[in-house]
């Protein structure tokens, strides 16, 4: 199983949940005859009726795994270890702490259940707690890696990306600004210090799904956007190849200082040939009109026919 998909499912899945319901579709009626009417055992009716029963009784019942999930992750964190208590028990690893606390009855019993979204929950009520949940997290984020590699059948699960990004984008939608201060705080740490798994979640926040999360957030916090932007300016000035993941990154950040990020390397040296449309759509989609004067410059320099399209329709886009 490689860690990119274990990451896609912990970065999506575990950051929020949101709670579906399932639609029990009522068997059509059959005419029934004035001298015969049905009984409990032949009406569709009963049997409509009994079936949503069922459903609702499973609904009931992955709801209090839920409850006592969130129950037991509340307890941890009002509960801190004493001084005495860290000097006896020594270092340990994630995977070991966690199964030595409170949390490993409810991550174990949700596990056991199948019932990953259950886990999500847990996990993005750590998430939610800011910095005092963070360690937490991340030894339950080690600890389900731990259950994935030795389990077929739970790979398998979760193998089908399509499928738990849509439930990840949900989840995302109301947990968005914990997830991304998280993401801060993991792109700032030292990775030599992270298990593997959660090296392979910092790597794709810092590109491709920090890309798609910026895109999708519009909270307004400008300490996420400036976090987020310095950490991508940085890799633009390592020397490090600017590729379409990092473009769309600051593309996505919708802040006056992203736009000046852009035009610089769209005036700059560094950008490569082959990247210099994607800093124009990346203009374009970011709306703002002050990148006119850089585009109509550009515009007025190149003879490539299909790049003065684009900068073109990008210049009639932002000027609207």
């Amino acid at each position: 199983m490689k860690w990119i998909a274990l990451g896609t499912l912990l970065v999506g899945g575990i950051v929020g949940y949101v709670f579906g319901s399932t639609v029990t579709k009522t068997p059509e009626r059959k005419s029934v005859s004035a001298d015969r009417e049905p009984t409990p055992a032949t009406d569709p009716r009963v049997s409509a009726l009994q079936a949503e029963l069922e459903e609702a009784k499973r609904l009931l019942g992955l709801a209090k795994s839920r409850e006592n999930a969130l129950t037991e992750s509340n307890k941890i964190l009002e509960t801190k270890l004493t001084d005495a208590d860290a000097e006896s028990t020594g270092p340990t690893t994630g995977a070991e702490i966690i199964l030595a606390s409170r949390a490993s009855a409810a991550a174990e019993e949700l596990l056991e259940k199948g019932d990953i979204e259950g886990l999500w929950l847990l996990a993005a009520d750590l998430l939610n707690q800011g910095p005092e949940g963070y360690e937490k997290f991340e030894e339950l984020f080690d600890w389900f890696a731990l259950q994935v590699k030795d389990d077929r059948s739970l790979q398998d699960m979760i193998n089908n990306e399509e499928l738990v990004l849509g439930r990840f984008f949900r989840a995302f939608a109301d947990n968005d600004e914990a997830v991304l201060r998280y993401g801060l705080h993991l792109i700032d740490s030292d990775r030599e210090q992270l298990s593997p798994p959660l090296q392979e979640f910092q790597r794709v926040l810092s590109d491709g799904m920090g890309a798609a999360l910026m895109g999708f957030y519009r909270g307004g916090d400008s300490e996420i956007y400036s976090g987020y932007l310095s950490h991508f300016q940085a890799v633009a000035d390592s020397g490090k190849a600017i590729d379409d993941e990092l473009i769309s990154a600051i593309g996505n950040i919708p802040t006056e200082e992203a736009t000046d990020t852009l035009i610089a390397m769209l005036e700059g040296t560094k950008l490569r040939e082959s990247r210099v449309n994607d800093v124009i759509s990346a203009l374009a989609w970011q709306g703002n009109p002050r990148a006119l004067g850089a585009l109509q410059r550009y515009l007025d320099q190149t003879t490539n026919e299909r790049r003065r399209a684009l900068l073109d329709r990008a210049i009639r886009l932002l000027s609207r």
